[in-house]
């Protein structure tokens, strides 16, 4: 049997270049159709990303926070100037994770408490602010003495005076840099407020004994690739907690 192959060749010559067009065009189609679905995604991961990040470290603020809660005011300061001489555990411990780390004296580093002040004619939540302001940069300038990656526990347990006449009463302050949770790294800042300023700058010691702190928790960021650590505990805090203990 003869095949005509001067008639396959002239039918296929006729189509050259249509298969080349037809793809670009399914190409372009499929480009026009998939750019915004992939926008989509990469947005819908971004939120999703960010969304992990705010729950976990709500999970820190509230570890930090219960360990704080169990505690007087009187008992956080104790705790603190304990970490002076050696390490705190258990009930004593300042957190409850990472294997105590944070509560040893290895790892404690004083800081000051900058310019702040405490007289009653500074309402509580701007003493609050000030607190906030002074501690976030007294925290900052130390982990760049003690390293951007280190895991350490910031304190100072000896801050402004609350009263004059009333032995030992004055502000403090501690934060944890450094906690790692999965991918994410994060540094806790916790402040002591006291709640009612007339019973600080009393001179009766009964008048002062049982009134509240307010306790604030803030977690930022953490970038423990920033050397020079001019990120660190600044901003807006990925995740705040708030409660009240008592004094003593």
């Amino acid at each position: 049997m003869k095949i005509n192959l001067r008639f396959l060749k002239k039918k296929t010559g006729k189509n050259k270049g249509f298969a080349l067009i037809e793809l670009i065009c399914a190409v372009a189609l499929f480009a026009v159709v998939l750019t915004p679905i992939f926008a989509s995604m990469i947005t819908s991961m971004r939120v999703n990303n960010k969304s992990r990040k705010v729950m976990i470290a709500t999970e820190v603020a509230e570890d930090v926070m219960e360990s704080v809660r169990d505690k007087t005011y009187a008992g956080v300061r104790n705790t603190l100037t304990s970490l002076n001489t050696g390490s705190v555990s258990g009930k004593d411990s300042l957190v409850l994770f990472d294997s105590n780390i944070y509560s040893t004296s290895a790892n404690a580093v004083t800081v000051s408490s900058g310019s702040i002040t405490a007289t009653a004619s500074i309402d509580v939540q701007t003493m609050e602010n000030n607190q906030i302001t002074a501690y976030t940069t007294e925290c900052r300038n130390k982990l760049i003495s003690v390293g951007a990656d280190a895991k350490k526990t910031l304190y100072c347990p000896n801050g402004p005076v609350l009263n004059t006449a009333l032995s030992g009463e004055c502000l403090t302050y501690f934060a944890l840099t450094n906690i790692q949770r999965y991918q994410y790294h994060f540094d806790a800042l916790v402040v002591f407020t006291p709640t009612i300023q007339d019973k600080i700058h009393t001179n009766t010691a009964n008048d002062d004994m049982y009134y509240s702190y307010q306790v604030k928790v803030l977690v930022f960021d953490a970038d423990i690739s920033d050397a020079g650590c001019t990120s660190r505990f600044t901003g807006m805090p990925v995740a705040v907690m708030t409660a009240g203990i008592r004094n003593k």
